[in-house]
């Protein structure tokens, strides 16, 4: 809540558009609510899901969020 999520969102976009990235991916965990608003926020659309196998059960499901840059 202030506002270090936010920061960090900002630098890495800033170093993507330096570098003519044509968008900015990024996994979100399910459960973690108070990241994908943050996401959603900042222009994130979802985009799918990822699954990582080697994650503990109940922690392999990923949603895929990506912004255009």
């Amino acid at each position: 809540g202030g506002g270090l999520g936010r920061a960090a969102m900002v630098c890495c976009e800033v170093f993507a558009r330096a570098r003519g990235f044509a968008s900015v991916r990024l996994d979100a965990y399910p459960g973690n609510a108070a990241a994908i608003a943050l996401y959603e926020r900042l222009g994130y659309e979802r985009r799918g899901e990822v699954y990582f196998g080697f994650k503990p059960p109940g922690h392999q499901h990923y949603a895929v969020y990506e912004k255009p840059m």
